[in-house]
């Protein structure tokens, strides 16, 4: 009973060991670069100006990197997109930060002023891939980037360039 005892408690031990050395080791998936809360500066929500090589129009919109690697994103387009969904990581020598996200085309069947498109049907995807970096203090971006356009078949229809301009969004107390 005794010895029974002395192995269960080792046991114990080994396990208490084996998970104090995982959750303190450091994943290959963790971020890189730090800011003072210990994450990847470019990690939160941007405010994004997106202007066009072609002198189109600018366009806005909200980008959010998490620590995970996911990147959400939407746009001024209402009514004509999903949002964008993707994935960021650092590049090799940590200098920039690189992103691919994909957004869903719809052509609306017919508009209401209120709610935008109604009975929309799928009509291709958008492929956005960037290079960002992140200002000294970590406050702002900027980036170059290339859109493909496919449509629903996957061809693709059109490409376009031009550059990202960014802002964090910071927390503001409520007046």
């Amino acid at each position: 009973m005794y010895s029974r005892r002395i192995v269960s408690l080792a046991s114990i031990a080994i396990l208490a060991a084996i998970s104090l050395i995982l959750s303190t080791s450091s994943f290959p998936a963790g971020a890189q670069g730090t800011n003072s809360l210990g994450a990847d500066p470019i990690i939160g929500g941007w405010h994004v100006t997106v202007s066009f090589d072609d002198g189109r129009p600018n366009v806005l919109a909200l980008y959010t990197f998490d620590r995970d690697r996911n990147f959400t994103m939407d746009g001024s387009w209402p009514g004509l997109f999903g949002s964008g969904h993707g994935s960021w990581n650092r590049n090799s020598d940590g200098s920039s930060v690189n992103v691919t996200f994909f957004r869903l085309l719809y052509s609306p069947s017919e508009t209401n002023e209120a709610t935008g498109a109604l009975n929309a049907t799928f009509n291709g995807t958008l492929k956005v891939q960037a290079r960002l970096t992140v200002s000294d203090d970590g406050q702002s971006f900027i980036g170059r980037y290339l859109l493909t356009n496919f449509d629903p078949t996957e061809n693709v229809r059109s490409t376009a360039t031009g550059n990202l301009n960014a802002t964090r969004i910071a927390v503001e107390p409520l007046p």
